[in-house]
């Protein structure tokens, strides 16, 4: 197993966990929705080519299914130790999300999705 090098505190590592939490909604949740709202921007992706001609109820509906989901599965492989994964902390803290996410990481994903922007927690 891969292992940080030092141990952090509990109050340390729920936090470093907080910071995870929000960053991994903002850059990558956030990020991806952002990216089916824009898909009338001509040629702008092939996403955008593929969802052309889908109207905004279903893409509301069907994108934060696929993010969300996906980053769900992500979250429960680490938590059963499939991948395993460091976070380096704002403070240069280092992190081994499969120890220190306690197994309960994809539970706190559905936590975490919350705290993004209100428009696309709407979508949810």
């Amino acid at each position: 197993m891969v292992s940080a090098k030092k141990k952090l505190s509990a109050q340390k590592r729920l936090a470093a966990m907080q910071e995870f939490g929000r960053l991994l909604v903002r850059v990558v949740r956030d990020e991806a929705l952002q990216m089916a709202d824009e898909r009338e921007v001509p040629a702008r992706s092939a996403m955008a080519k593929r969802w052309g001609d889908l109207d905004d109820e279903t893409i509301r509906s069907v994108a934060p299914d696929i993010v969300d989901q996906t980053l769900f599965t992500l979250m429960d492989a680490l938590d059963n130790g499939h991948l395993h994964l460091l976070y380096v902390t704002e403070d240069g803290e280092k992190v081994d999300l499969c120890e220190d996410g306690f197994g309960e990481l994809a539970g706190r994903y559905l936590e975490w999705r919350q705290s993004g922007p209100e428009r696309f927690n709407a979508w949810t």
